[in-house]
């Protein structure tokens, strides 16, 4: 591959295609709020709670706001920091209608605020998980759901994964996956029967999850797969809503200390990536871009390039774990073993 200048590389930077990576969850910064009317009174009233909806799934942190004080200073001057509305009716009551509010809010603000107050910040692109689920009570059996019948748990589901910013979707159930899966697989976590059915659906972590209703109170069992790392949780409620949505939050505030970057705007530390195989300049065009907005990421410099081997050195915002974790979502970049000493350097190959 020729050298590129340098002005030519940042115009074409500008044209470059999306890096294909995780899924990418536009709706992080709106919120969804419920109001009576369409006043200006309770929409003024809506907006800084939905602001605190958007904090929440930005930072990937259920607690930011107790965390930061700078942050509930915010909520009172709320409004300059929304973009757009509208409404949606809900219910059947046409002379009362209710209503929900759905706000838009500005991200780059969103993201500076969450920043000066030392906020980390979880950026759009997110694991896309696949979401097993065994729902059974004393009236029925056991019972896989899948994504196209609609159900509560299906619902619920939908609903608290929205409100965290999640990226989840259940299977289809059809004819194929009806011969390669069974509520068994599910009740006892056979996870590498799981993962290997769930490779149709390209996603980068699993859901395992079985509710039982047992008199009065619901329990789940959950289980977060990602790779071949496993966290479990029991939860228990009176409602379904409970336990499907204490499940959604455990789940993203782990996913969120893995990829979320650090709030702080300082450059923290330095790392070199070597990446072999690019060999074309729109695998480099898009490899520069998808590295450029990561949120962990301060800096790129492109500092060789000798035969398909391409040399970058990265300045970041948070430690290179959390680097790692990010670009591990990556489906066009694959992690090597290091081939030296360098703590500093990491490898990888491109696959287009």
């Amino acid at each position: 591959m020729r050298d590129l200048p340098v002005y030519i590389l940042a115009l074409l930077l500008l044209l470059a295609p999306t890096f294909a990576s995780a899924v990418r969850v536009n709706s992080i910064y709106k919120a969804e709020v419920p109001v009576a009317t369409q006043s200006a009174k309770d929409k003024a009233l809506a907006i800084p709670i939905g602001l605190e909806q958007v904090f929440i799934k930005v930072s990937g942190n259920q607690q930011v706001l107790e965390n930061s004080p700078s942050l509930q200073t915010a909520l009172t001057h709320a409004e300059t920091v929304a973009k757009a509305f509208n409404y949606a009716t809900t219910g059947n009551n046409t002379k009362n209608p209710s209503y929900i509010l759905t706000i838009h809010y500005d991200p780059d603000v969103v993201n500076k605020m969450l920043s000066d107050a030392g906020a980390p910040v979880w950026s759009q692109n997110r694991p896309l998980l696949l979401a097993w689920i065994v729902s059974e009570t004393a009236n029925s059996p056991p019972d896989l759901v899948d994504g196209s019948s609609v159900s509560e748990v299906q619902t619920l589901l939908k609903k608290s994964a929205r409100t965290r910013g999640l990226a989840i979707i259940l299977p289809l159930m059809d004819v194929t996956e009806l011969t390669q899966v069974s509520v068994d697989d599910v009740v006892k976590k056979k996870v590498k029967s799981l993962q290997q059915a769930a490779l149709r659906y390209a996603s980068n972590g699993l859901i395992l999850g079985h509710i039982v209703k047992k008199n009065a109170e619901y329990i789940g069992d959950w289980t977060l797969v990602l790779g071949d790392d496993l966290q479990s949780w029991t939860i228990t409620g009176n409602s379904l809503a409970e336990v499907m949505t204490g499940a959604t939050n455990n789940i993203a505030d782990v996913l969120a200390t893995r990829y979320a970057a650090s709030g702080a705007n300082e450059v923290q530390s330095q790392i070199t990536l070597k990446i072999r195989d690019v060999k074309q300049q729109a695998d480099l065009l898009r490899l520069m871009k998808y590295l450029q907005h990561l949120t962990s990421v301060a800096e790129v410099q492109m500092t060789s390039v000798v035969g398909d081997e391409i040399t970058i050195d990265v300045s970041l915002r948070g430690s290179k774990d959390a680097f790692v974790q990010a670009t591990g979502l990556a489906k066009n970049l694959v992690s090597l073993p290091s081939t030296n000493d360098e703590d500093d350097v990491l490898f990888y190959k491109w696959t287009p």
